[in-house]
């Protein structure tokens, strides 16, 4: 399992005034590291904006695998059924998510990873 993770509208909101989603991040750092899941960190804007806010939210995490393209065929080649994203669109508004196993979007992650936390257990 992967964890795949959208920039815009997920972990930087735009509505204004623009702001880090700080407590996703921490969610996210908190879930990789306890499961030990490799995280890639990944956007529509580009690999490049990917790479920068990848180390901007996650510079000491281990687990990142990859920042990209959310247009890359390697990546886009590499999502495997047991993959989860995050995301801030549905799974079934956008092609890109079609291969996943789950898609969450921000608050349900947050929710869910808080529960499983608790409980010791990831669904």
């Amino acid at each position: 399992m992967k964890l795949f993770v959208d920039i815009d509208d997920t972990l930087i909101m735009h509505k204004l005034p623009s702001s880090f989603n700080w407590g996703l991040v921490d969610a996210i750092t908190k879930f990789v590291r306890s499961f030990d899941v490799p995280l890639v960190i990944w956007s529509g804007t580009g690999e490049d904006y990917a790479k920068k806010y990848s180390n901007v939210f996650f510079p000491i995490v281990k687990q990142v695998v990859a920042a990209g393209a959310k247009n890359n065929p390697v990546l886009l080649d590499s999502i495997k059924s047991t993959d989860v994203a995050i995301d801030d669109r549905p799974k079934q508004t956008r092609d890109y998510l079609k291969n996943f196993g789950l898609v969450y979007l921000p608050h349900q992650f947050l929710e869910l990873a808080e529960e499983s936390w608790y409980n010791k257990v990831w669904i």
